[in-house]
């Protein structure tokens, strides 16, 4: 879960999909009216989203890309891709 002064940005289990478990990423200012599904992604959310300006920044992993970093402005649908790191369905996290 991320926050900014406006909202709080969170991800949770999603409907199932076929081979695979899908994760939902969700937006709100704390009101049921305000709170929308920004992606349903066929892939996995790691670790927690962070604000950077107007923007959020997270991991996802999918079949295709492997865990790579998204940036998203909250807009349902939007969110992009920042750069494969490691092309492939390779991870591209740091360890060590």
């Amino acid at each position: 879960m991320a926050a900014n002064a406006d909202h709080i940005v969170f991800h949770c289990k999603g409907r199932p999909q076929p081979d695979a478990e899908s994760q939902e990423m969700w937006r709100t200012d704390g009101t049921a009216a305000n709170t929308v599904l920004l992606e349903d992604t066929f892939g996995r959310f790691y670790g927690q989203p962070v604000f950077l300006e107007d923007q959020f920044i997270f991991t996802v992993r999918t079949p295709d890309l492997g865990e790579e970093l998204w940036t998203s402005d909250g807009t349902p649908g939007e969110a992009k891709l920042i750069t494969e790191i490691e092309s492939g369905p390779y991870d591209a996290h740091q360890t060590g």
